[in-house]
């Protein structure tokens, strides 16, 4: 092999390197944006869900 296929191979292997750890790094990102998400689904599903059991309360304290 002469030094241009060398440096070839070489650029190829340092390019799919930072390709799969830019990949990997976004899958990390994506899992975390999920989380967040999730969680800040199930705070405002448990608000809705405290907020509407308290209204009700008060309307039987009404009537």
């Amino acid at each position: 092999m002469d030094g241009i296929s060398i440096q070839l191979l070489y650029s190829l292997e340092e390019a799919r390197h930072r390709c799969h750890s830019i990949t990997s790094r976004s899958r990390a990102e994506t899992r975390r944006l999920f989380g967040c998400f999730t969680v800040l689904f199930y705070l405002i599903l448990c608000s809705i869900h405290v907020v509407t059991n308290a209204f009700a309360d008060f309307q039987l304290l009404i009537y």
